[in-house]
């Protein structure tokens, strides 16, 4: 009985370990700004707050005008709202787009 005891609470220590890391890992952030530079990677949002550099993936979501584009449609000074998140990656923490909503005026 004590070994059983002692078994689940191993596994639950281990259990609210990879809880606790997965929500800092995936932490959510929006954002909003005028796009100041783009790579086939990503962009530089330039926001109130200063300069964000953000990375886009095949699963980011991009629209324009109200359409579904893909990334390569956006140009230097669009306006973006980007909701995205935080991925660890060895020692460094890296900003990954869910959803980009652009406009650009006419």
């Amino acid at each position: 009985m004590k070994r059983l005891g002692m078994v689940l609470l191993v596994l639950m220590a281990t259990l609210s370990l990879v809880d606790t890391a997965s929500a800092d890992d995936r932490h959510r952030v929006r954002f909003e700004g005028v796009i100041a530079q783009l790579t086939d990677h990503g962009m530089v949002v330039h926001t109130r707050r200063g300069d964000v550099h953000v990375a886009v993936t095949p699963d980011t979501r991009v629209s324009l005008n109200g359409e579904q584009v893909r990334f390569g449609a956006l140009k230097v000074r669009d306006h973006v709202m980007v909701a995205a998140h935080w991925v660890k990656r060895g020692d460094r923490r890296v900003l990954i787009a869910d959803g980009i909503r652009a406009r650009r005026r006419r």
